[in-house]
């Protein structure tokens, strides 16, 4: 008994002796290290449990940006009501154009086919996704004496967003119109071509 009561004195004077020995940088320098050991640990035991976390925001980032994009496709119409100026007069312009025909210009097979071939055709800008964007465009354009289309312009109040030149590619894309006719006689004639985007809900 007497021997262990002098081995835990000897233990602790050598400990006094070097504690005391020592510069307090060096002491100081001691408990950094063993506060680095400590961190150290921590930061351990919170990188083995974070890879888990990260994957489970990652999934669920993924999957909402899916259903915010699926959420979000968009569509078009085509609106034939005020298609040309009803008011306007049967009467051709300098370069041969009528603003109005007896029979006015038409796409092959008529409204049902002009619609199925704006929704099979148009794609929807992904920006205009992205922002939001709706509306009315109207392109108005010239059909000729062979049904050809030319002089596309958009007319109507700018949305952006790509919608514009969207419409634009849509109408140069179209195939030969049936022309407008005046006294049993093609001619050229302006026509008018309102395309409506809409975001799906």
């Amino acid at each position: 008994m007497k021997s262990k009561i002098n081995l835990i004195a000897s233990t602790l004077a050598a400990f006094l002796i070097i504690n005391a020995c020592q510069t307090p940088e060096e002491r100081a320098a001691e408990n950094n290290a063993a506060a680095t050991t400590v961190q150290a640990t921590d930061s351990s035991a919170a990188s083995m449990s974070a890879p888990d976390t990260a994957s489970s925001k990652t999934m669920t980032d993924t999957t909402t940006s899916a259903n915010s994009v699926k959420a979000k496709r968009g569509r078009a119409t085509v609106v034939m009501v005020g298609a040309h100026d009803v008011k306007a007069k049967m009467e051709a312009d300098k370069e041969g154009v009528y603003a109005r025909a007896e029979i006015m210009p038409s796409y092959p097979g008529g409204q049902t086919a002009l619609q199925k071939f704006v929704e099979d055709n148009l794609q929807y800008p992904e920006q205009a996704i992205d922002n939001g964007t709706e509306g009315r465009v109207v392109v108005s354009f010239d059909v000729d004496e062979k049904g050809k289309i030319y002089n596309p312009v958009v007319v109507s109040q700018k949305l952006g967003s790509g919608l514009e030149e969207e419409a634009m590619r849509i109408v140069k894309a179209m195939p030969q119109w049936n022309p407008g006719r005046m006294k049993g006689k093609n001619v050229k004639t302006k026509f008018s071509l309102p395309i409506v985007y809409q975001l799906e809900q």
